[in-house]
Formats: structure tokens, C-alpha cells, sequence
């Protein structure tokens, strides 16, 4: 007769387990600033066994609904680190792009806004809220030309056009205060005799034109 037996786990064999992939609002919550779950003070991830729990498009949204949470909490550098990683995964996509111009809008990082929110609308032409983040990051900036041409794309691809004409109308208004700014600077300049008056003018005048609310006289 012939008997089946099982063969028992050696003692020193050892099943290796494998790390969640998903962290929870508590856990992001608790977390330091640079506590970032794929930093070297988190336990490594095999990265054999993250590609058989999730797939790359898994793997972006799980690390885009990550960055959420931290901005949320106004945590925006963690986001931008998470967006970052997500963007690894999803390289053409323009929301992530749009996210991370956004937080740099909220940490005053306006030239940075402008290079993602170039980006977002790059890879998503006919998303309006890409060119509603442009807008907002070259108003700060002080490029108001150029804010309201990308306000009024948006425009054109948005669904609710009030709110946005509101932006519009105010953008437009620092743009006509502009003008006459430099206006009034001009006219004065050519009054002035003394070179470091003139220079002071024009020093005030070029502040203007970045939308500046300066007092010429």
C-alpha cells in the first residue's frame, strides 16, 4: 500500500510577505513631511511583486488619489513628490500635470506653475481647466497678456463660461490700469532732466508691465 505524506517547511525557510500597496488618509496623515512611502525609510517594495499586484495604470491613480489626500492637508511638496511618481508611470497625463501647477500656485512658485500647466495643456488641448491653472500661474507672475489669452481659451472649451468671464473681466481691468500706467510713465519721462530721475521712471514703468501697481510721481 502506498501512503502520500506532505512534506514539512524546513525551520529556516521563510514565507516572504509582501507589503500593502495602498496606504490609508490616516496613515498619509501621520506621516512627516519626507516620510514618503517609497523613501528609504519605508520597508522596500519588490518591485517583481508591486508589478503583479497592480499595473502601471493602477500604480498612477493609486499614487495621484495619494497626492489628493496630502494637498488637501496642505501638504503640498509630499503631493508634488506623489504626482512626480505618477507621472513616471503615466508620462502623457495632462491632469497630473495640472496638479502639480496647482500646487506650485499655492506655494507661490508661479514660474513653476507655468512650466506644468504648459505641460498639462500639451498633452490634454482640450481640457479647459488646464488653461484656467495657466491663467491663474501667468497672472501671478505678471504676464497679463498672456493670462488672458489663456483665460479665454479656456473659455472657449468650458461648458460654464460666467465664472470664468468674471476672471476675465478682472484680468482685463489690470491690463487697461497697465496701460495707462505706462502711459503716464512715458508722458513723464519726457518731462525729466535729471538721468536718475528718469532712470527711477523707468525702472517703475518696467514693474508696470508685469502688472505692478505702482505710483509713477
Amino acid at each position: 500500500m502506498i501512503s502520500l505524506s506532505l512534506k514539512r517547511k524546513r525551520k529556516n525557510e521563510h514565507v516572504r510577505s509582501v507589503d500593502p500597496c495602498f496606504l490609508s488618509s490616516e496613515q498619509l496623515n501621520a506621516m512627516s513631511e519626507y516620510e514618503y512611502a517609497d523613501s528609504s525609510s519605508a520597508p522596500e517594495r519588490p518591485r517583481k511583486v508591486i508589478a503583479s499586484l497592480e499595473d502601471v495604470m493602477q500604480k498612477s491613480k493609486r499614487l495621484q488619489e495619494e497626492g489628493n489626500v496630502l494637498a488637501n492637508a496642505d501638504r503640498f511638496r509630499a503631493a508634488i513628490d506623489r504626482w512626480r511618481q505618477a507621472i513616471e508611470c503615466t508620462p502623457e497625463n495632462g491632469v497630473l500635470y495640472e496638479l502639480i501647477a496647482q500646487a506650485h500656485l499655492a506655494l507661490d512658485e508661479f514660474f513653476e506653475g507655468i512650466q506644468m500647466a504648459q505641460k498639462a495643456t500639451l498633452f490634454a488641448p482640450q481640457w479647459n481647466e488646464g488653461y484656467v491653472t495657466l491663467a491663474r500661474c501667468q497672472l501671478n507672475y505678471g504676464e497679463l497678456d498672456m493670462a488672458l489669452q489663456s483665460m479665454n481659451k479656456a473659455i472657449e472649451l468650458s461648458n460654464d463660461k460666467d465664472e470664468l468671464q468674471m476672471e476675465v473681466q478682472e484680468i482685463q481691468q489690470l491690463i487697461d490700469t497697465r496701460d495707462v500706467t505706462l502711459a503716464q510713465g512715458q508722458a513723464i519721462i519726457t518731462t525729466l532732466s535729471s538721468p536718475d530721475a528718469i532712470q527711477v521712471v523707468e525702472c517703475k514703468t518696467n514693474l508696470a508691465r508685469r502688472g505692478a501697481q505702482l505710483r509713477l510721481s
